[in-house]
């Protein structure tokens, strides 16, 4: 136990020690030593007729947690409904809403509870995606939830580091179809003794995005858009005063293989991935997701300046926005300069 520690102790170390490093180097040299291949890509010129970052980053709630002897219980509703986006109204479901989700955030060492409802007229289940949660409340194709019914699976402890999860139905041959609808949302565990979580920016939805991808929903029966869209914000953007941002990307699409490029900005390291933290970050441009894959970035950018993430599925041809993809998120830092 106590070398596990030690080993812990020697990983946290590393972390804050890289990072330090990297920034200490951007800050000397310029972001040209942020990266092995040289300076920063400019984000993309606009092109005539292009779409344009017009949509406001919505940015999921926290879900409040019901505080009970002790156990912090999860209270979700599955809900079905349309919504409108881009003038075309559009089938969705979601929990606690008719679209997408609040953000779950859970505490290592927290004993937790989870109960949902199914208000929709189909069954359902919730599938915590990362989490380390004992088999029978996984939520997996085999627990449905009937129409009507609320599932509550016994409580158990959180165990794991800090890390970037998220939630989603697995329903046995309807998966793709309700994740696709919009029924997905961030699960995030926090480590209140983890120094590598206290050195990244951490204040939610302020220096701290969640960012999930995934085609807009089906305006019908059929399936889903093919128009990517970030927390369901089709041509999103986010204005900031912040000069360091944390980005948490979930890929949330059905059968989307991502290519997400970060454009614009002074440096960007890759620090989180599927399996939480990195023992220490890195300096990329890129992160390739697939279906389900996280990662967490950390971007810098310079007060009156912009950056995007540009979406390039490359499984298939090249988007409008060609090799490179097209914009999927731009942030503008609109900090006096």
């Amino acid at each position: 136990m106590g070398s596990t520690r030690h080993a812990r102790a020697r990983r946290a170390t590393a972390w804050i020690g890289a990072i330090s490093v990297v920034v200490g180097m951007v800050a000397v040299a310029g972001p040209a030593l942020a990266r092995p291949d040289g300076p920063p890509p400019p984000p993309p010129p606009r092109r005539p007729g292009a779409a344009t970052a017009t949509t406001q980053l919505a940015i999921p709630p926290v879900l409040e947690l019901r505080r009970v002897g002790g156990v912090a219980n999860v209270d979700l509703e599955a809900r079905s409904g349309t919504v409108v986006r881009g003038g075309r109204r559009l089938r969705t479901a979601g929990y606690n809403g008719v679209y997408l989700a609040p953000t779950i955030r859970v505490a290592r060492g927290e004993r937790v509870q989870f109960h949902v409802k199914d208000s929709m007229a189909e069954p359902t289940t919730v599938h915590w995606h990362g989490l380390h949660v004992p088999a029978a409340g996984d939520g997996g194709p085999y627990q449905p939830i009937e129409p009507g019914a609320t599932w509550n699976p016994a409580p158990f402890t959180i165990k794991q580091a800090a890390t970037t999860l998220w939630y989603h139905p697995h329903l046995m041959g309807q998966t793709e179809r309700q994740v696709s609808a919009g029924m997905a949302g961030f699960l995030l565990v926090d480590d209140p003794a983890s120094a590598a979580q206290a050195a990244l920016p951490h204040t939610y939805g302020v220096d701290d995005i969640p960012l999930l991808v995934q085609p807009l929903p089906s305006g019908g029966p059929g399936p889903a858009s093919r128009d990517m869209a970030v927390n369901g914000s089709p041509n999103a953007e986010l204005r900031t005063t912040k000069s360091r941002l944390r980005l948490r990307l979930v890929n949330a699409s059905a059968g989307e293989m991502l290519r997400i490029t970060v454009a614009g900005a002074k440096a960007s390291w890759q620090v989180g991935s599927d399996g939480g933290l990195l023992e220490a970050p890195f300096a990329t441009r890129e992160v390739r997701l697939g279906p389900s894959e996280r990662a967490e970035l950390v971007v810098d950018v310079d007060a009156g300046r912009r950056m995007q993430l540009l979406a390039q599925s490359f499984a298939g041809p090249p988007g409008p926005g060609g090799r490179a993809g097209r914009p999927l998120l731009t942030i503008r830092n609109t900090a006096p300069t």
